[in-house]
């Protein structure tokens, strides 16, 4: 699932490619907490704010707010590093998908990392 970029709307994609799929990689993962539970991610993945603007998830700070799927603020009560294994990230129609450890902590990436206002490259 993602966000169609026209409508602003949550919508269902297809994914075209996998820009990263590496099932043995060891790394080092940002953690955010959430009350709806964690998201862990890349330290340098992109994550939509509530605004629909995209930051690098370890530029998240406590009191932040995530973009979930209907459009309401999911708080960062915590952040932290921790190690994982295991690094994907699926290249979709939207350009962005829903990622989350549980259905309710869900919240918007964008499918290109390491770049800084990624919507201008989809």
């Amino acid at each position: 699932m993602g966000m169609d970029p026209a409508t602003g709307l949550a919508t269902f994609t297809k994914i075209r490619a996998w820009l990263h799929r590496d099932v043995m990689a060891d790394m080092e993962m940002t953690v955010l907490g959430t009350a709806a539970g964690r998201v862990v991610t890349s330290p340098r993945h992109s994550l939509a704010t509530k605004d629909g603007s995209y930051i690098f998830a370890t530029n998240f700070n406590v009191g932040d707010a995530l973009r979930t799927p209907n459009g309401t603020r999911l708080i960062v009560q915590e952040t932290r590093r921790e190690s994982a294994q295991g690094l994907y990230s699926p290249l979709t129609g939207t350009s962005n998908y829903f990622a989350g450890e549980s259905e309710h902590s869900m919240v918007l990436a964008h499918n290109f990392a390491h770049l800084r206002k990624p919507q201008f490259f989809a």
